[in-house]
């Protein structure tokens, strides 16, 4: 389905173009010879962001400057050809030579899901690993959702900057206007992730059963009203805290995923082979669903994570991703 990537300063790659003509593809190399920086460019192409980083300059080469990923798409007999370049803080969008504003209508051409050793944040790590994930998840879905989270982030970052300022008179009607759109957007983030959470937990639990594993759950936690007058009210009442902080400290940049696992709270007490052996299980709901949903081509990328399974688990991961439009492995 990807017939065709182009790299120029990604990285290690200073002038790259890869052809494939199979549906599995596996890069091979040397450590430190790029193999990984081919499954980030892949990703990027699809998404517009990094599954390692979300600073843009560390994808940058060494030459520094401009990047830029291109890819060439084939589905039966029609062919797409998709680009990004990044010079500094500007970012030019092309479908089939056609620039493209939105980041919005650029990303809804193919989807990836990314199986790396680094998936293990999403269940031990720090919440943010966690709506990261839900956010690519529910982004693919749903554009009401990927457009009223760019404009939540975009006004709480703003209110932020404003909080910092100080209490002012002109600064307190400023906050107030950034918190009318948070409490815009917060509800329609809210019931999208709260679905996502019910999905994967169903297809992860399944997953895991069918492996022998024990009873697996997620439980999606918020602390803010739905209604946005009263979510408004809300964050008027802790104007004054927020701005003694500096930021913000309600609304969904906050929510919270607890895995359980047997009764346990997974990032708690899981065991090193329990958290990873669900971390690629959810992964493999979130590819399963991705796949279900037939709305965009699903592109696995899998870079070196089954060297710690057991011969029984390899099968059947390996297995499980036969229903990916392409693979890529390292």
């Amino acid at each position: 389905m990807l017939r065709k990537l182009t790299l120029r300063n990604w990285r290690n790659h200073r002038d790259f173009t890869g052809e494939f003509d199979a549906d599995t593809v596996v890069f091979c190399g040397p450590n430190g010879a790029g193999k990984t920086n081919l499954l980030e460019a892949i990703h990027f192409l699809s998404v517009l962001r990094s599954f390692r980083t979300p600073r843009l300059e560390e994808l940058r080469g060494d030459a520094g400057g401009s990047f830029f990923v291109g890819g060439l798409l084939e589905e039966r007999n029609s062919q797409t050809t998709l680009s990004v370049e990044i010079s500094g803080s500007t970012r030019k969008l092309f479908i089939n030579q056609e620039a493209v504003r939105r980041a919005s209508d650029f990303i809804h051409e193919f989807q990836t899901v990314v199986f790396a050793p680094e998936d293990r944040a999403i269940v031990t790590g720090a919440s943010g690993a966690r709506r990261r994930f839900f956010d690519i998840f529910c982004s693919h879905a749903s554009g009401e959702y990927l457009a009223a989270l760019q404009r939540y982030h975009a006004a709480n970052l703003q209110r932020n900057a404003v909080l910092k300022r100080g209490a002012t008179p002109a600064t307190r009607a400023m906050a107030r206007a950034f918190s009318a759109v948070l409490a815009e957007c917060a509800p329609v983030i809210e019931r999208h992730r709260a679905a996502a959470a019910e999905l994967l937990s169903r297809e992860t639990a399944k997953i895991a059963q069918e492996a022998g594993l024990k009873e697996f759950g997620i439980e999606y936690r918020y602390d803010y009203p739905l209604e946005p007058e009263e979510f408004q009210a809300r964050l008027a009442k802790e104007q004054n805290r927020d701005f003694q902080r500096g930021f913000g400290g309600t609304g969904p940049h906050l929510d919270e995923f607890h895995f359980h696992y047997a009764d346990r709270l997974l990032r708690h007490y899981g065991s090193t082979g329990e958290t990873r052996l669900i971390s690629l299980f959810l992964k493999l709901a979130e590819l399963s669903l991705s796949c279900r949903r037939e709305q965009l081509p699903v592109l696995a990328l899998v870079d070196d994570v089954t060297g710690e399974l057991d011969a029984a688990n390899k099968e059947r991961f390996l297995a499980a991703l036969g229903i990916a439009k392409m693979r890529f492995f390292t």
